[in-house]
């Protein structure tokens, strides 16, 4: 009854990862993926010799859980708990809650980082094709839309090829449209873009297709990925490895 728990919170996520992710759950999954988390102790009961009770404590990123309404947050803790129930845990352990709340960070520039959400600070063309949707998850000072991406990127930085994640294209004239592939590769005079079906993206294939057909018109390669072959950066740079191999692209490959 001490509330120490024994159990593996990393085995119980990964494994809560992937049920989500197998079931449709991609938002759910995408949320625990960039959060910290951690158990805790809510009771004692005394059925059946004795089982502690504990609860999963997902913190979220500012501004990932600000990017959901207080509605999707509650489907999210009701789709983890229920998850969770399922797994049963150790005898004498149980997880059978799990609540979703923003983490608390502490910055000695956090007043510039409030301007930098705002976009008071600085204008951004990375990740900005609606800029009242812009992409949530920052590292390295760039903007990305799911970890999937985050994962990709990183690969993609490992190689020493010369690529841009989320950039934006326009065309103007009569046929206006701007558009914010998810990366653009260029090596030896060429450009490859790299799109990601899944994770953060809701639109169907052909409405992707459709999206992009202003690049391939001019010549550009469009290479679609599925977001739940990259859910590691191991498996992520697997992919980049295959990518890189099928179109020649010459790079630093570790």
């Amino acid at each position: 009854m001490s509330g120490a728990a024994t159990i593996d919170i990393d085995s119980i996520c990964s494994t809560l990862g992937q049920i989500l992710s197998v079931r449709g759950e991609r938002d759910a999954a995408n949320i625990l993926a960039v959060s910290s988390v951690e158990l805790a102790f809510q009771e004692y009961d005394n059925y059946d010799g004795g089982v502690e009770i504990y609860r999963l404590e997902v913190r979220v990123p500012p501004a990932q859980f600000a990017a959901h309404s207080p509605e999707q947050i509650k489907r999210t803790e009701e789709t983890y708990s229920a998850v969770l129930r399922e797994l049963g845990i150790n005898g004498r352990e149980r997880i059978w809650s799990a609540s979703v709340s923003p983490s608390i960070t502490s910055t000695q520039d956090w007043r510039d980082g409030i301007q930098r959400a705002l976009g008071t600070e600085r204008v951004n063309n990375q990740g900005r094709v609606r800029s009242s949707n812009p992409a949530p998850i920052e590292v390295d000072g760039l903007r990305f839309r799911s970890m999937t991406e985050v994962n990709i990127y990183k690969a993609l930085k490992s190689t020493g090829v010369a690529f841009a994640p989320l950039p934006v294209f326009l065309r103007g004239g009569s046929r206006y449209q701007r558009i914010e592939p998810d990366f653009v590769i260029i090596w030896g005079g060429k450009v490859l873009v790299l799109e990601v079906d899944g994770a953060s993206h809701t639109e169907m294939p052909a409405d992707a297709d459709n999206r992009t057909e202003m690049l391939e018109v001019e010549g550009i390669q469009v290479r679609h990925v599925r977001a739940d072959d990259c859910l590691t950066e191991a498996a992520a740079m697997d992919c980049v490895r295959r990518i890189m191999s099928v179109y020649r692209i010459v790079a630093q490959i570790p």
